[in-house]
């Protein structure tokens, strides 16, 4: 009986000391704060969140990155160190991570804003199973079903494109960065090449004023999509920046198969297509029709009509809709549920919205840099529970964060 009592106090000990543990992890494992929640209302899951800050002063050292997987506690179940900051993160069924980052390179022979340089596969443990690198490679990427890598690069236009180009401000440089649209294999071979500057004439297009005339494109994300509600053949969906178009690509002719009407966006990020064949995006709606006010907004556009048929714009206030406001980065993801997941970029902050526009989850990043600076995320990701490989891995933290480290505590 002594030994029995003894394995019984053993036990009791051991989980005192795990739930100890716990508790200690609410605090040293948040990553931000959650200030509204209405678990009957939210699509299950957990996001991705990638903090980014990039120090460009000319004698900064190498900085470091990081991604990490939130549950709806705010509280990190798992966290991938990268060798630098990381702008875009696409997590997979099997467990590995793709991401593109920035390193230190020179941006010297062509536009720095919104270059990376380097997309790598990560395991689990942060293993690098595959990178491909190249440094004109801008912020977004698509990874494919085949295992190519689908993604955005700069390339300077021709003179005869410069000359046509409208809007914009004026640089020092007469030269005008287009963008090319590249797909590598596997074996970092280029399978296909789309040249912008072959595909669009330039004085059809107005660049907002805000922005350089020396970037006439700026694409800022990708989609690949097997059948588009156009011409229902596979296409890309891209997120033109300062000419405020998003365009759908065709993958085998790579003629334009639809682009966003005149004045619809303002300088707007993340381009999606949704089930019902309609596109989602946050438009960030800076500098629109040339007037300082930012009001931002996530979108559904009818793509047949080019009208929108659903927006969120910070809710019935105003107080509500200067609130909602990221001038740069954002983004909008379409959740199965019906709800959108919405990332202000600038303010850390991300929501979850429904149809009707009520919030019934908010989140905020928290962690400081060492200089007091808050990172901002570029774009924040809700992975729903499913038949992924890595969702085992996570399901216990997550159960016991529920039980233990509830939002805002």
């Amino acid at each position: 009986m002594k030994k029995q009592h003894l394995l019984y106090a053993m036990c009791a000990v051991a989980g005192a000391l795990a739930l100890f543990g716990v508790f200690s992890a609410c605090g040293t494992l948040r990553t931000g704060e959650v200030f509204s929640k209405k678990p009957s209302a939210m699509q299950d899951g957990y996001m991705l969140i990638a903090p980014y800050r990039v120090d460009i002063a000319e004698d900064a050292k190498p900085q470091k990155g990081m991604v990490q997987l939130v549950d709806r506690n705010g509280i990190a179940l798992h966290t991938w160190h990268t060798e630098a900051p990381v702008l875009v993160a696409h997590l997979q069924k099997n467990g590995t991570l793709f991401v593109s980052m920035t390193p230190s390179i020179d941006h010297t022979d062509y536009p720095g804003f919104g270059t990376t340089g380097v997309i790598q596969q990560l395991d689990w443990d942060g293993k690098v199973l595959w990178e491909h690198r190249d440094p004109q490679m801008t912020i977004d990427f698509e990874v494919m079903s085949d295992g190519s890598v689908a993604y955005l690069r700069w390339e300077e236009a021709p003179p005869s494109f410069a000359a046509q180009v409208r809007g914009g401000f004026k640089t020092a440089t007469t030269s005008v960065w287009a963008n090319d649209l590249v797909v590598v294999n596997r074996d970092r071979a280029t399978t296909s090449v789309w040249h912008l500057s072959e595909k669009m004439k330039p004085y059809a297009y107005t660049i907002n004023a805000s922005a350089p005339r020396q970037e006439f494109a700026h694409a800022n994300s990708i989609r690949y999509v097997p059948d588009n509600p156009i011409t229902h053949a596979p296409a890309f969906v891209v997120s033109v920046r300062h000419i405020s178009k998003v365009l759908l690509i065709d993958v085998e002719t790579g003629d334009l198969a639809w682009e966003s009407s005149d004045g619809l966006f303002s300088m707007q990020h993340d381009a999606t297509l949704l089930p019902n064949g309609h596109l989602l995006a946050f438009d960030n709606g800076f500098a629109r029709d040339h007037i300082t006010a930012l009001l931002s907004r996530a979108v559904e556009i009818d793509m047949e009509t080019g009208l929108p048929v659903w927006t969120y714009d910070g809710g019935k206030t105003m107080t509500g809709k200067a609130q909602f406001a990221s001038s740069i980065m954002g983004g909008a993801e379409r959740l199965s549920n019906g709800n959108t997941f919405i990332t202000l970029s600038t303010q850390g902050r991300v929501l979850e919205v429904t149809e009707n526009g009520d919030i019934v989850w908010e989140y905020r990043y928290g962690t400081y840099a060492p200089d007091g600076e808050l990172p901002i995320l570029f774009r924040a990701r809700l992975y729903e529970k499913g038949d992924a490989a890595w969702i085992p891995k996570v399901a216990w933290p997550s159960f016991f964060s529920s039980l233990f480290c509830k939002a805002g505590a």
